[in-house]
């Protein structure tokens, strides 16, 4: 069931009205079932898969909050992150292995092939193993005790909202949420119908706009010039900006009207001044997830300048395969693993050269030229994350650095609307402090409704109503 559908615009409804109106100890398990059918509404039988996950680790969790042994509870939840990555392993990258080790040993001249599996990939397996990673991690690191009620616990793995592509929750956040007794709320509805717009229009209006470009371009990359792919990346960079934090928009303000509070995933990334503020302020409950359970447990026995280079390349390569199961994401983890280092080794030089600008009253003109700079080293790398192999990713790559020759793909009437919305995009996230709410109740109430109109105006007559899913789906 996408966001962006007539199904969800009946069920969420139909699921707010029942919710306020039960007892309030039933709600748990009317949500519970309610978030089973949203999941099932893709694959039924892939149901078993969320389950199993969920199982595992509630299991986990218990066996580590009983066990006095320390090394017991270490070896448990070596045990319990096996089991649960076992299905992700199975579903997302067992053909991608075998597809390299076949190469391997075909280049060796060894007649040894493991056979290609035709799966498809479970909508939203890396958020809710990781999600429910988290819970028996923090169980065993001693920062929460364990939850008893095992239908609360799969709630906290399934909830709806969030369910495939995050907000990656964590459970000392979210998981009292759903003891407590939420009340019909008109300022949590207002606030959560603002987001839950606002994430419309960036998915429609902006990321699936933009998305008829960009897969005009990609899609057909041999016939386009140098130029057409200088613009494609860079629509695309907002294309998948505008997809993934719409998504997240639309998840925060759907469970804001129930009462739930879902973290901040996104703060105008493209706003950074480096590659480590971007990684700051985009995917931030994956970046805080990679940090929080990899990188600070292996770096802090020995916070050296190496040992830190080398789990962040070891970090992002995680990072990257966890996007996608294929050489394309390898190199955008690398690529930007390599950059992140390079801010580290910087990082004195770094700030003696803002405090020569800033001694020259030349900040602001060094901060934009430092801001065009990181966002063009995000758009190159995006090229792979976009790319539908290596081949068309270095080719794309070649092209932009040599201006290949070729025709310049003109779309007037796509370019025109994109260019409007991202006029409106632009403005109101370059404002925004939190969340399109938090710019929205700093201004006055004409304003905020002349905005209200021109984004319910601009979704009915430029949106791109095709059904198109959310492009982390896949991952």
């Amino acid at each position: 069931m996408l966001f962006n559908s007539i199904e969800f615009l009946i069920f969420f409804p139909i699921v707010c009205l029942i919710y306020f109106i039960i007892p309030h100890k039933v709600r748990w398990a009317f949500l519970l079932v309610a978030s089973y059918y949203f999941y099932m509404s893709w694959k039924a039988s892939y149901a078993i898969l969320l389950f199993g996950v969920t199982t595992v680790n509630y299991l986990g969790g218990l066996a580590i909050a009983n066990s006095k042994n320390k090394e017991t509870k270490k070896w448990i939840l070596i045990f319990t992150i096996i089991l649960s990555l076992s299905g992700l392993y199975y579903y997302k990258y067992f053909n991608f292995i075998g597809n390299t080790i076949n190469a391997i040993l075909n280049n060796l001249g060894i007649g040894i092939s493991i056979p290609f599996l035709d799966l498809i990939l479970p909508v939203g397996i890396s958020f809710f193993t990781f999600q429910a990673l988290s819970y028996t991690i923090d169980i065993y690191k001693g920062q929460m005790k364990c939850e008893t009620n095992f239908g609360i616990f799969a709630l906290f793995v399934s909830f709806f909202p969030q369910l495939v592509a995050g907000p990656i929750e964590r459970a000392t956040h979210l998981l009292p949420q759903f003891y407590e007794k939420h009340k019909w709320n008109d300022k949590n509805a207002v606030v959560g119908i603002r987001l839950m717009l606002w994430g419309m229009f960036k998915k429609v209006v902006v990321a699936d706009r933009l998305a008829l470009y960009v897969n005009a371009v990609f899609n057909n990359y041999q016939k386009h010039s140098g130029l057409s792919y200088i613009l494609a990346s860079i629509l695309f960079a907002f294309q998948i900006y505008c997809d993934f934090s719409g998504y997240s928009d639309i998840a925060r303000g759907s469970a804001r009207v129930m009462g739930f509070d879902l973290m901040v995933n996104f703060r105008f990334p493209y706003l950074s001044e480096n590659v480590t503020k971007f990684w700051q302020r985009n995917h931030i409950s994956l970046t805080t997830w990679l940090k929080d359970y990899i990188y600070f447990p292996l770096v802090e026995t020995n916070p050296t300048v190496l040992r830190m280079c080398v789990l962040i390349f070891i970090t992002f390569l995680l990072s990257g395969l966890w996007h996608g199961a294929d050489w394309t994401f390898v190199i955008w983890g690398i690529w930007q693993a390599v950059f992140l280092i390079y801010d580290i080794l910087m990082r004195k030089k770094r700030k003696r050269m803002e405090k020569w600008f800033k001694e020259r009253k030349l900040l602001n003109l060094s901060l934009g030229f430092r801001y065009l700079v990181t966002f063009a080293i995000i758009c190159l790398g995006a090229i792979f994350f976009r790319a539908s192999d290596v081949k068309q990713g270095w080719a794309i790559l070649k092209g932009i650095l040599s201006l290949k020759e070729g025709s310049l793909f003109i779309d007037a009437a796509t370019l025109s609307y994109s260019f409007i919305a991202l006029i409106l995009l632009l403005f109101i996230e370059a404002n925004n402090t939190i969340d399109f709410n938090d710019f929205i109740m700093r201004q006055k109430t004409l304003s905020k409704w002349s905005l209200y109109y021109i984004i319910i105006i601009s979704i009915i007559v430029l949106g791109v109503f095709d059904n198109s899913a959310f492009i982390y789906f896949q991952f």
